[in-house]
């Protein structure tokens, strides 16, 4: 693999002294660091080619640090390049963005990390004996551990060019043809980076996702709502997705605005129930559901620094809207004569909000549908929803109609 200091030999002499007020590294030269060092990893496409990016990204960003690259041992290097620190963030973040634009680069280093990630799976035990499976703690040890050079990169991917890479990660996202896999797998931490990009505790501060404005002339957060909406339906999607929807629903409606959640109900409601065939309806009852359900997204620190869940406390967004728009989710829920799988769970999750509103916000004739869905097979529902979710909810339904 290519080291900088072989890159950095064969750049362009773009200069011809080092009397120049300006300093001779341009930015030019560092995008053809990052974009060669990029190349020759994904070419060798191995976790100890995406190790040696690391350790050489490390290196140059020491070197710049140093405002020298005397780090490189080599005293003509040394002298041929320097560089004002205060360049420094530029430097390195311009170095990174063209690594990864790079073709493959953005998959082969999920992949590496999704490599990190194994050694640290933990054993259940099963019907068919233990098996090994990624959780939050083997993604939190095998991120408290990474390479020389990783956490550096994962850092900047996170909080300096957040705007400026996470339409490339996604794009690598949709492009798979491998679909979703668990958590921990390379697609489900790609998505897990963009979550941490947009709702890390200085991007909320900062409210990046409502004051930046993607390419498109949108906010981002707009721009991910059309990205990710028409994507929900598969199962795994949902899970990978809906924390997002939740992050953008609840930020949105902690700063009174409601114009996303307004535009999701819309594109929920069609003539004869929800819009788009019943796959794409089970991913929008999905993410109803994590409106309603406290603590969908942990509130920890998870992945630690590198990629934290969302920063916000008591993250529920039912909790800050008006009763006229619970009802009408509620409404939009209940509608339909015939309640599937995904409805009951769902409805299963708003039971504190019917307690709290009653009639307020649920007709007794959608009161009474639901005490019929939860008493035609007790067994089958308690199974779906969780026991004591179905008592809890089928006592408030009928206490409700008794009133």
């Amino acid at each position: 693999m290519l080291t900088i200091a072989t890159v950095l030999e064969n750049l362009p002499e773009f200069w011809s002294s080092r009397e120049e007020e300006e300093h001779p590294l341009r930015e030019v030269d560092f995008r053809y660091v990052g974009a060669a060092l990029a190349e020759s990893c994904t070419q060798e496409n191995s976790l100890e080619a995406f190790k040696e990016f690391g350790e050489q990204f490390s290196l140059l960003q020491k070197c710049i640090a140093d405002a020298s690259f005397s780090p490189l041992g080599d005293s003509e290097l040394a002298q041929r390049f320097q560089i004002s620190p205060n360049v420094c963030d530029d430097v390195l973040n311009e170095a990174l963005l063209e690594a990864i634009h790079a073709d493959g680069f953005v998959n082969g280093l999920f992949l590496s990390l999704e490599t990190l990630v194994q050694p640290y799976y933990e054993n259940f035990e099963t019907p068919f004996g233990s098996t090994a499976v990624p959780t939050d703690n083997s993604i939190t040890t095998a991120l408290a551990n990474l390479p020389t050079g990783f956490d550096e990169i994962f850092y900047r991917l996170q909080n300096k060019i957040a705007e400026d890479s996470y339409e490339q990660l996604l794009d690598t996202v949709f492009s798979s043809e491998d679909g979703f896999g668990p958590p921990g797998t390379s697609l489900r931490l790609i998505v897990d980076c963009i979550e941490s990009q947009f709702f890390n505790k200085d991007a909320i501060d900062s409210m990046l996702v409502l004051t930046e404005v993607s390419e498109e002339g949108e906010t981002i957060a707009d721009h991910l709502f059309d990205l990710l909406l028409p994507r929900l339906g598969p199962l795994p999607n949902n899970l990978a997705f809906g924390p997002i929807f939740t992050h953008l629903f609840f930020f949105d409606a902690v700063n009174d605005q409601f114009n996303l959640l307004e535009s999701f109900l819309a594109h929920c409601n069609g003539k004869n129930g929800f819009k788009g065939g019943k796959v794409h309806a089970m991913g929008l009852k999905t993410v109803l559901g994590f409106i309603f359900q406290a603590g969908a997204t942990p509130m920890t620190n998870r992945y630690r620094n590198l990629f934290c869940r969302s920063q916000f406390e008591n993250e529920t967004v039912a909790n800050h809207l008006s009763v006229p728009m619970l009802k009408k989710i509620v409404t939009l829920l209940c509608a339909p004569r015939t309640y599937d799988d995904f409805t009951m769970i769902t409805i299963g999750y708003m039971s504190s909000v019917f307690l709290k509103h009653g009639t307020a916000v649920i007709e007794t004739k959608h009161l009474k549908r639901i005490r019929e869905h939860l008493l035609k097979d007790p067994k089958d529902m308690k199974e779906l929803l969780d026991e004591s979710c179905y008592d809890e909810l089928l006592q408030t339904v009928t206490n409700l109609l008794d009133q």
